[in-house]
């Protein structure tokens, strides 16, 4: 469950990254581009893993205990949460700049297939952000109120086991929700990027095929 958050955190880097690649130049995300993200988020993830198992090793797993009950919060739930919002919120940005490189097409054509692309990708963001709000939301009002000490857990026992198990669900839906999101939504637009790049590939392999005189 702890990596899981931070998975998901590499899912929404994959699509900012990979989802706007069949758009146009100004915000086309190359292949190093999105190797390098996702390397940074794998780092991290180990990273963490690697601080946690340094610390019991030298102090015992009693500290490692005590440190979890502060920082598993921050760590593993609310900051994966907060990043995931901030790459969500980008994603929305590159689709409002890809809306205002249209100006730049003066073909209709080209406008049109501009326009359902936009649609396609719009509708994509905003079902991922509607995923986000709904199954994180109650997470976050759990961890914030388990931080500030209320007790919770002591006064509420039935009622915080409940809720744990809900925002678990939540978290289920969310990364499985994502990805049919991901997989459904952009088929099309993926399918038709592959047949563009084939004819493009065929027209090149023609070209260079033909003799020279």
């Amino acid at each position: 469950m702890l990596i899981s958050n931070w998975s998901a955190v590499l899912m929404a880097t994959i699509r900012l990254l990979v989802v706007t690649f069949p758009l146009k130049a100004a915000i086309y995300a190359s292949a190093r581009r999105v190797k390098v993200s996702i390397g940074l988020i794998y780092i991290l993830c180990i990273g963490l893993q690697a601080f946690f198992v340094a610390i019991s090793a030298m102090f015992g797993y009693s500290l490692i205990t005590e440190l979890l009950q502060y920082l598993n919060p921050i760590l593993f739930n609310i900051l994966p949460m907060t990043v995931c919002l901030v790459l969500t919120v980008m994603l929305l940005i590159q689709f409002g700049r890809a809306h205002a490189k249209t100006k730049d097409l003066v073909n209709q054509t080209q406008l049109d297939e501009r326009a359902k692309e936009q649609r396609k990708l719009t509708f994509t963001s905003l079902l991922t952000l509607a995923f986000f709000i709904i199954t994180y939301l109650p997470l976050v009002i759990h961890e914030l109120i388990a931080i500030a000490n209320f007790n919770i857990s002591y006064l509420y026992h039935t009622k915080t086991h409940t809720l744990n198990q809900v925002t678990l669900i939540l978290q289920c839906c969310n990364h499985t929700g994502n990805f049919f999101i991901y997989i459904i939504a952009n088929s099309t637009l993926r399918m038709n990027f592959l047949q563009r790049f084939t004819k493009v590939k065929a027209a090149v392999g023609v070209d260079s095929t033909t003799p020279s005189v």
